[in-house]
């Protein structure tokens, strides 16, 4: 049993770090971070951009300052420190740039003055709202549009525009100059082109990196995924631990009770139904089951809601929660409160297991079915043992192979459809910690339940096989022989 269990655990290794590596590239596809959404903040009605030191901060806070990955592979021209520039847009105007012209020198001595140009008009802001201020935002949000322009066309004719704007005679003489300046400086990349470099492709390494810093954490406090840090939600900047773990245990305690009650219901019942097979109980058990499969999740939990906590049929269970609004009193013991509480877990629980219940039953009165044509089975009512006894000693314990398979898949299934649950109910557990998740585009925590759904999974297929080797002997014998 114990060379089954390693075994199972070694082959899970791989698996995991898959994993890990899908977990990384969904959470750096999504669109947005951390400092994308606080730089929509920082900005008023003239486009000005405040505290572009403190994004900085951030951005090297979150390790969005690192470039991606170990190694990447890119044409000669595109330069490797594209990830340092603050604004998304920008970034994305500087590689169409590189694309285009192939020259990333003269592109960044471009970027950078335009930077340094609206650094100076900012601060030279004209004093008042008189024609000087009205000049002042026209060119500004111009200067502002050319750091976003990679079109030849667009950008000369924003050149037209301020050239309109600014003359001799305006209010500062130095932005002529620095119009003049930004005008050499494309008029060299249009004539000084190495699109060529863009064909040869280039290999670069980088560390330290994103996926490191995820993986093992860095010196400042971040542990990495593999030591259970899950890094910090994109809204409220905690340890996305520390915020799915109280919910993680909700969760996970519903969802098994549910599991255990499906099965110990299950089994019982499906031995009901072939032991009168083809009578009145076994069609009228499949006609229960076939309606109980057919009624969705978040309608189940809304009839049992109907009719078992509306005033106006059976006011039997609270509406929603896990105990009284106001909580337990600190007085009371661990009895008391599981005593007062199963009232507000029925209900749950119900809508968990039914779903399964009947899958779970249809499964296993089929394979009973399957073995009772068998001829172990025909010489076991040969020997005068009642239609119990066959069912009890020779047909239930190879039947319950199949069920032992499909426990693999239900436990993560009862996790997923946990979010209808769980926001009918108003359960504070993971599957509405989730759709919140997704509400705000938080995706530290999707990722984080994403892997640990998956996790489950893993450990639901291990929990599968020792069950395998321990109902049937030859499993156990096979790996004997191999080992």
């Amino acid at each position: 049993m114990l060379l089954i269990i390693i075994k199972r655990t070694a082959q899970f290794i791989p698996s995991f770090l898959l994993l890990i590596i899908l977990g990384f590239i969904l959470l750096h596809s999504a669109p947005g971070n951390p400092v994308d959404s606080k730089l929509n903040e920082q900005f008023d009605h003239s486009g000005k951009i405040q505290a572009e030191s403190q994004l900085i901060k951030q951005r090297k806070a979150w390790g969005l300052d690192l470039p991606l990955f170990y190694f990447s592979i890119n044409s000669w021209s595109m330069p490797d420190t594209l990830h340092r520039i603050i604004m998304p847009a920008e970034r994305n105007t500087l590689k169409l740039l590189v694309r285009q012209y192939g020259n990333w020198p003269l592109i960044s001595d471009w970027y950078q003055h335009i930077k340094q140009w609206k650094r100076y008009c900012l601060q030279n802001i004209p004093a008042g709202n008189d024609i000087n201020f009205i000049q002042w935002q026209q060119s500004f949000a111009l200067i502002d549009a050319l750091s976003n322009l990679h079109h030849a066309g667009e950008i000369h004719n924003t050149f037209h525009s301020l050239n309109l704007l600014i003359k001799p005679s305006a209010y500062d003489a130095n932005m002529q100059s620095n119009l003049h300046e930004a005008q050499q400086l494309f008029n060299r990349i249009e004539s000084q082109r190495s699109v060529w470099k863009n064909y040869i492709p280039a290999i670069r390494f980088h560390f330290p990196n994103q996926f490191h810093r995820w993986l093992v954490g860095n010196n400042n406090g971040y542990r990495g995924i593999i030591r259970g840090d899950l890094g910090k939600s994109y809204t409220t900047g905690k340890p996305v631990f520390e915020q799915i773990s109280g919910k993680m245990s909700w969760s996970a305690a519903l969802v098994l009770f549910a599991v255990c009650m499906a099965y110990a219901v299950s089994i019982p019942l499906a031995m009901l139904s072939f032991r009168f097979h083809n009578r009145i109980v076994d069609h009228l058990i499949s006609i229960g089951l076939l309606i109980l499969y057919a009624i969705p999740t978040f309608l189940g939990s809304i009839l049992l809601l109907t009719l078992f906590s509306n005033p106006d049929m059976l006011n039997w269970f609270p509406t929603g929660g896990l105990g009284p609004p106001g909580g337990f009193p600190e007085n009371k013991n661990i009895f008391y409160i599981f005593v007062h509480s199963i009232s507000y877990w029925i209900l749950p629980v119900l809508a968990y297991a039914y779903g399964s219940l009947a899958f779970l039953t249809r499964t296993l009165r089929a394979s009973l079915l399957t073995e009772s044509s068998h001829n172990y089975a025909i010489t076991a009512h040969a020997k005068g043992l009642t239609k119990f006894q066959v069912i009890q000693k020779h047909l239930l314990p190879n039947s319950l192979l199949p069920l032992i398979t499909i426990f693999s898949s239900v436990f993560p299934a009862a996790v997923g459809g946990s979010v209808m649950v769980e926001t009918i109910f108003s359960l504070p557990g993971m599957g509405r910690e989730s759709l919140q998740a997704v509400y705000r585009l938080d995706y530290p925590v999707l990722i984080a339940i994403l892997m640990l759904t998956a996790l489950l999974t893993m450990a639901g297929y291990l929990i599968s096989d020792i069950l395998y080797a321990i109902a049937d002997p030859r499993i156990r014998h096979a790996n004997k022989l191999h080992a």
